[in-house]
């Protein structure tokens, strides 16, 4: 079945207990990038978030800079990635980086 939306992007509201100041959206991600730092970096046009168990995410402020995806469901699916290189996280659960993030999924057209 379709999504409604047609092509979406991922709005990210927070990453992990940091909200945001203003709005940022998925720009690329890699899961299975090796940590070589764990800060995040803040850039004038958006963020890099190292993930301490590996992982690596782009956001842009720039909305037409996002990553498109197919649908809502390809869109949940990548944020729901297992990371290859370290499928499992210290504590015993899958290592899905991007579950860090707190997001809006919405269309990548605006009407």
């Amino acid at each position: 079945m379709a999504d409604s939306f047609g092509e979406v992007i991922i709005k990210v509201i927070a990453a992990a207990d940091h909200e945001f100041g203003r709005a940022f959206w998925l720009e690329s991600y890699n899961a299975d990038v090796e940590p070589t730092i764990t800060e995040s970096v803040l850039l004038a046009d958006g963020v890099l978030i190292n993930g301490a168990f590996g992982g690596r995410i782009w956001l842009t402020a720039n909305r037409d800079e996002a990553r498109k995806f197919a649908s809502a469901s390809a869109a949940l699916e990548a944020w729901n990635t297992v990371s290859k290189s370290r499928p499992v996280r210290p504590d015993g659960r899958p290592n899905k980086p991007l579950t860090a993030l707190s997001i809006h999924v919405e269309p990548a057209r605006l009407s």
